[in-house]
């Protein structure tokens, strides 16, 4: 079970808990931007270290508080999910499985992160597949590399604590892919970073210049439209209205722009036109244009301007826009030329050059209507809508709008559905604008292009990293398991294995200095105990000289006991009745077997008057380590036989000694005096 180390008491297990929470949501705040709003994030290192220092329980906890504030930075829940089931099952299959946390953690990503990514972003948020391969190994490796960093932090902990013990292949391990991995992350983050700038710059540089040969295009033919109608106006203060019919059907002719050209009086009646007939067969000559929003700034600033996006009066119902110039005479307004454009040929340059490069236009006019765009979310004669979003002024005249993203999508997509937006004014008075907008979405898939190959890159340099780690902190150490096999109970295999210990070889300095070290000290403990060896035999040798010296006394002894008249026996140290002579049948009625079987025995037959003499020479009052038997004592005692005969015996009792002095018991003889009695 995963506990605090009893270095960190009980007193401040909470204050710990809730700093370690508190670091979480810290590194989760501090994100390191690696993509647009694709960030690598930190808060996972802490919930981690709570589930080493607290267990299961509380760190699952963690997780979800400090995962909780990806919600806020990434606008969808799914990450919390995510994150709180990797502390659940990396925390679940090292209790059960005893497995390290990083090879764990790396388990879990392959077989259930990297699946629950991709289900929540492509299937359920409808991310595109680039951009949810991206954030599926991305999290992958934030995870992994998260974890790598919570298991070094805490064995430096444990290591400096002292409270606990971690394998010394963990640690290399660990080390060899943090090493691996840590510049590699590195890399791809700066590497990204340089790429997004790159494809930034590159976006600003094409727009600038569309929009600048876009304005200059559109600029030219204004003024080309302007000075046409400018001329006109001049021409028209000094000649009758049937003269300029002339020169007007003149203009309209060398210029395929011009749908129609008119002159109209003071009172805005057309007194020149052409053509003279609309579509609807109708003369234009009469026609009353004085309702024109156009005509009252015109009457004021008397100098040649556009017009806005006007309803076609005459004719089928359309919009139009127009060049305006004042007829003046002696200093006072007389009426005006208006030239009705055709936007054809601006609408063919526009879509031609801006559709190669993605870009999108409108052109409005002064109050904001819309006269030509190719984007589909706007109509002409229809207010410009931008749309619900944020407009960023960046630098160079660009401006950045970045859309509303509706709950529960991805904020990244924000940067992916942006545009980047170019304004100019037309016309000398900046009677129109032209609004070009470059959309990210063609430069984001070039972009995504190049991540995936960098990310997938990535993953498998990891997966390399930690498989390669895996085997080189296996061949370091073998050595050294080998040496523990070796060294466990040496003493005992020393003593036993006659052929010697085959020790390791290691291409490692200090696993073969201390190889030597064992080497050395083992040979040495082997010639000790060959001499301890040689000794005991010695030892034994003697030992069993003379125990076949006592062996073939007793026998000695008890042949000649087993001959006697006397009732003898002999007594070890302990108590224990070593011998018995077969004559006691003979003098008490019971057989030996029933004195060996029952200790008790002889105090029953001895009489009680003499029970007292014998009560302290008598095996069966003996100690259960049987005191040294001084001197030698002699005492009558009479018993009753089985038969009921009172018999004297005369008992005689000295302690035995070996030739070097050590006691071996008591030996004692009983003689019947019965007669003599």
């Amino acid at each position: 079970m995963l506990t605090l180390p009893t270095a960190v008491t009980s007193k401040y297990r909470i204050i710990y808990f809730i700093a370690l929470i508190a670091a979480g949501l810290a590194g989760n705040y501090f994100h390191y931007p690696v993509f647009t709003n694709i960030d690598f994030i930190f808060g996972s290192i802490f919930a981690m270290l709570a589930l080493q220092f607290f267990g299961l329980g509380r760190g699952i906890l963690a997780a979800a508080i400090i995962a909780a504030y990806t919600y806020i930075l990434w606008n969808h829940p799914y990450s919390i999910i995510i994150m709180t089931a990797e502390v659940a099952v990396v925390g679940w299959l090292m209790e059960r499985r005893k497995m390290g946390m990083v090879l764990a953690d790396t388990l879990y990503w392959l077989l259930l992160g990297m699946p629950l990514a991709y289900i929540f972003f492509q299937i359920v948020m409808h991310v595109s597949p680039n951009g949810s391969y991206i954030v599926m190994v991305k999290e992958a490796v934030n995870g992994i590399f998260n974890a790598l960093v919570a298991r070094l932090i805490f064995t430096c902990f444990v290591l400096r604590s002292r409270t606990r013990l971690i394998s010394y292949r963990e640690i290399m391990y660990n080390l060899l892919a943090f090493f691996v991995l840590c510049p590699a992350l590195v890399m791809l983050a700066v590497g990204s970073r340089r790429d997004f700038a790159d494809t930034d710059r590159h976006v600003r540089t094409t727009l600038i210049q569309v929009s600048q040969s876009a304005e200059q295009r559109l600029k030219t033919w204004v003024d080309n439209r302007k000075t046409t109608i400018l001329n006109l106006a001049e021409m028209a203060a000094s000649y009758s209205p049937q003269q300029m019919q002339t020169y007007l059907e003149q203009a309209k002719r060398s210029d395929l722009n011009f749908v129609r050209i008119r002159l109209q009086d003071r009172e805005a009646t057309a007194v020149a036109f052409y053509p003279l007939v609309d579509e609807l067969g109708q003369n234009n000559i009469g026609k009353n244009f004085a309702d024109r929003p156009s005509l009252p700034q015109l009457i004021q600033v008397l100098k040649p301007m556009l017009s806005e996006v006007e309803i076609e009066s005459f004719g089928a119902p359309k919009p139009v826009v127009s060049v305006l110039a004042p007829v003046v005479i002696r200093g006072e307004y007389s009426g005006y030329v208006a030239g009705v454009l055709s936007l054809e040929e601006i609408r063919k340059y526009l879509d031609t050059n801006l559709n190669v490069h993605g870009a999108f236009y409108v052109l409005i006019d002064k109050n904001g209507n819309v006269i030509m765009t190719n984007r589909t979310d706007q109509k002409v004669m229809t207010p410009f809508v931008p749309g619900k979003g944020t407009l960023h002024r960046l630098d160079e005249g660009i401006s950045q709008w970045i859309p509303i993203v509706p709950p529960n999508t991805p904020r990244f997509e924000r940067w992916h559905k942006s545009f980047y937006i170019t304004e100019h004014a037309v016309g000398s008075l900046s009677e129109w604008r032209l609004i070009l907008a470059q959309p990210v979405e063609p430069f984001k898939m070039l972009l995504y292009k190049n991540y995936t190959g960098k990310m997938t890159l990535l993953f498998l340099i990891l997966l390399l990293a930690l498989a390669l780690a895996e085997f080189l902190s296996r061949k370091m150490v073998v050595t050294l398991g080998e040496l523990r096999s070796l060294t466990y109970q040496l003493p005992v295999k020393l003593a036993t294995e006659r052929n010697g210990i085959i020790w390791p070889e290691s291409g490692i300095k200090e696993a073969q200095h201390l190889i030597n070290n064992f080497r050395e000290m083992a040979e040495s403990l082997a010639k000790q105990f060959h001499e301890i060896r040689q000794i005991n035999e010695s030892l034994e040798q003697r030992v069993d000289e003379r125990t076949r010296e006592l062996r073939e006394s007793e026998e000695a002894y008890r042949a000649v006991a087993d001959f006697t008249y006397d009732w003898e026996y002999w007594v070890s140290p302990d108590g224990t009745l070593r011998y018995l002579s077969p004559s006691c049948e003979r003098h008490t009625g019971y057989r030996r077997e029933e004195f060996l079987r029952d200790a008790a025995l002889l105090k029953r037959i001895t009489h009680p008057d003499d029970w007292g003499q014998l009560d302290s020479h008598l095996p069966v009052n003996q100690d259960p380590v049987m005191k040294e038997l001084q001197h030698q004592h002699h005492v009558d005692f009479r018993i009753t036989t089985r038969s009921g005969e009172e018999r004297w015996f005369s008992h005689f009792c000295e302690p035995v000694y070996d030739g070097d002095g050590k006691y071996l018991g008591q030996r004692a003889s009983n003689r019947n005096i019965t007669q003599r009695k």
